[in-house]
């Protein structure tokens, strides 16, 4: 019963708040921002994919013109063919190959950033969620330490 009570009150007050807004002469993203507040979740979801459809249509409208209004040489050049090398000509092949070595220092790298970029969220809400925050967050980093013990054993990423 106190829910709603709370729920009747704040309807109330957003209806104050638009009628106020009118009064001053508010706009139209005022009042229409109030009436948002009391939307269903399929109209929520009806606006959300308003949202994507509009901005698909604004990103394809750009790539279109972008297309037809580019700039274009009248003749290609001989030397767009050429390889370039900050303004010196090079020596010997100009393709070498890596060895895979880099990749994987490159996947660990990418892995460790994503690891980090999870950590981050939790490390705000961390006293909200308590214990169990914290064996979640454990349970993680425990299955990351595994797979990075695990490659250390298959000596996978020992530099030679």
């Amino acid at each position: 019963m106190a829910y709603d009570r709370k729920h009747t009150d704040k309807s109330q007050d957003l209806r104050k708040i638009t009628a106020g807004l009118t009064l001053l002469g508010g706009s139209w993203a005022s009042t229409a921002w109030a009436q948002t507040a009391q939307d269903t979740p399929a109209q929520a979801w009806l606006a959300a994919l308003g949202f994507s459809l509009v901005s698909l249509v604004i990103a394809g409208t750009l790539l279109v013109a972008a297309r037809f209004l580019r700039v274009r040489a009248r003749q290609d050049s001989p030397l767009k063919t050429r390889p370039y090398e900050c303004g010196e000509e090079p020596l010997g092949e100009t393709r070498i190959q890596f060895h895979p070595r880099y990749y994987v220092v490159a996947l660990f790298f990418v892995l460790f950033d994503v690891e980090a970029a999870f950590l981050f969220p939790w490390a705000v809400v961390v006293k909200r969620m308590g214990g169990a925050g914290l064996v979640m967050v454990g349970s993680f980093l425990g299955i990351l330490l595994l797979g990075w013990l695990y490659a250390l054993r298959k000596e996978a990423l020992r530099w030679q």
